[in-house]
Formats: C-alpha cells, structure tokens, sequence
C-alpha cells in the first residue's frame, strides 16, 4: 500500500461520486429536458472516464508489480463459489422477471416502475439508439466499478480493518456513490450492493460481480426502455445512429 493507493481511493470513492452527485442536482434545477438532451453525451463520457480510472488501477498494479489475484483476478469454483453462483442465478431471474412485466404486465405495473424510477428517467434509455449506448455503459459499470469498488477497496481497506468492516463500509460507499438516483431509492442501491459485496466475498474473485452487475444493468436499461420507449417521437433514422 502507498499514498498513491490512498489518494486514488478517496478520488474515486469520495471526491468522484460526491462531484458528480452535485453535477447532476444542478443538471435536474437546470430541467429534465436538458438533461434528456445529453443523454448520449451523458453515456459517452461516462464510459471514457470509468475506463482511465481502470486503466489508473491497471498502472498502479503493474507500477508495483503486485499479484492481480490480490485485486480480484483469480478464480476458484470450489466450495462458496456455487452459493455465490446461485445467488446471482437468483438475483437475475429476479429482475429479468420484472422486464417480462414490463413488458407484458398491465399498465398499472408500468406506472409502478414509472415512479420507481424518479428522478432519473431523463438520462435512462428512451430509444434504441439510447439503449446500445446503455449497453456500452452496463459493460463499463460491470467491469470497472467491480475492480474499483469491491477489488481495491477491499484489498486496500482490509489491510488495516477486518474484512467485514471493510465490507460494510464499501457497501455504503458504492450505494452513496450512486445517490443521485434519489433517496427513495438509496434502500436498493444498498442492497444491491450488499448482493454484489457478498458475490465477491464468497466467490474470491472479480468474475461473478462483473457478470452480475454488467447483466444486472442491461436488464435495468432494457426494463426502463420498455417502460420509457419513444422511439415514435425520434426523427427519420435516428435510431441507427450509435
């Protein structure tokens, strides 16, 4: 561990999403229909940024020449690793189920996923072309905030804490990290989380939250589109641009 590791934390964990947290408050005062004109923009700059903050933990580790199974890249299908299999297995039908919903359920239950999403409708996916771009960000997300926020945290805060307070710690990070969906939804953002904290933790390794998490996301951006979808109102070719 060195001051780099420290400092590259607090950017990420703290300074990062509280930024960001702000810029999107003062995105929505601005209204909804400026923020839903950036919404590719919006897509774009966040899978650049999340990647240099990958590729910040790529040099980190290879500066030092430390093993990349302490950062989360080994893999072992004994024992816990089935639990945590089916966990996610669980987990996804889970909300796979709600897009079938979504999709064919009543209008009340399209109302109902409506509200749930709040404040955030302006920057999830509207068309198809929003949607690939989505799917473009579930990948990144699924990837990058896995290594950041479950494989560097926990390496780095375990060191001087046990690993279930470091856990717990970085649970509440990575929901907080994710608050300016709103407080009404700061509940599943934590168990979310807790869901992704406890996959590593018994898996001991990277691979199962990436998948979870990349699928998790892609079924959240396919639900919201199903619920949202105007792709009636995008001009004549719109839909093929990416």
């Amino acid at each position: 561990m060195t001051i780099f590791d420290i400092l590259f934390l607090l950017l990420f964990a703290v300074v990062i999403p509280t930024y960001s947290v702000i810029q999107f408050r003062k995105a929505l005062r601005e209204g909804p229909d400026v923020l839903a004109a950036n919404r590719r923009s919006y897509y774009q700059s966040t899978i650049v940024f999340q990647w240099l903050l990958g590729i910040a933990v790529v040099a980190l580790w290879a500066t030092h020449g430390r093993d990349w199974t302490l950062l989360g890249f080994g893999f072992d299908m004994e024992g816990e690793f089935w639990i945590a299999l089916g966990i996610v297995i669980a987990t996804l039908s889970y909300f796979y189920r709600q897009l079938q919903m979504a999709r064919s359920g009543p209008e009340a239950v399209r109302e109902k996923f409506l509200k749930e999403f709040g404040g955030v409708i302006p920057i999830l996916p509207h068309n198809k072309g929003d949607l690939r771009y989505f799917y473009g960000v579930s990948l990144t997300a699924g990837i990058i905030e896995e290594i950041l926020f479950r494989g560097f945290f926990i390496w780095l805060t375990a060191q001087f804490m046990p690993v279930w307070a470091a856990a717990i710690i970085g649970i509440v990070l990575f929901a907080l990290a994710h608050s300016y969906q709103g407080a009404k939804q700061f509940p599943a953002l934590l168990a979310v989380s807790a869901v992704l904290m406890i996959v590593f933790l018994l898996s001991g390794s990277l691979w199962l939250p990436m998948i979870f998490h990349t699928l998790f996301d892609i079924i959240q951006g396919k639900l919201a589109y199903e619920v949202i979808g105007d792709d009636d109102l995008m001009p004549e070719g719109e839909l093929d641009v990416i």
